[in-house]
């Protein structure tokens, strides 16, 4: 689902991920996920919580392509990574601030840091709710799957 003018679309990749950092794999495979689209006719930007980890890391590589950085901040700025963002949304509860990142997307990058669902955590309840509205999630494990 593509929105914006017809002459130049628009993909709003949206992400969450796990505060340990990514894994080497995850770090390739986000990567070359992120790829794919940048050859694409379209303006692309890319969605993220602006947290230490994962964000940072994805949100670098992201912006190294050419993706414009969309920022939805927590409220508690104790572990944000303070990225450079060409929108930035106002900050929010981590559970809202996640909720947003899901509604704002076309389609959810997620890399956690466990190889299975875990209850009480950001990134695996962000991949919850994505299923749930049925955004097309994009699960990168750890453990090279």
């Amino acid at each position: 689902m593509y929105g914006g003018e017809e002459s130049v679309k628009t993909l709003n990749i949206g992400f969450t991920g796990t505060q340990k950092g990514m894994t080497d794999f995850q770090c390739l495979t986000v990567g070359n996920f992120l790829r794919i689209y940048e050859r694409e006719p379209t303006e692309l930007w890319f969605l993220q919580g602006d947290c230490i980890g994962a964000d940072h890391e994805a949100s670098f590589m992201a912006y190294g392509m050419g993706y414009k950085i969309w920022t939805f901040p927590p409220i508690h700025s104790s572990k944000r990574a303070w990225m450079k963002s060409d929108r930035m949304e106002t900050p929010r509860e981590y559970l809202t601030r996640n909720h947003n990142i899901v509604k704002a997307c076309d389609m959810l990058v997620a890399a956690p840091a466990e190889d299975t669902e875990v209850l009480r955590s950001g990134t695996w309840a962000t991949i919850r709710y994505a299923k749930k509205l049925d955004v097309h999630t994009f699960i990168v494990y750890p453990d090279h799957t």
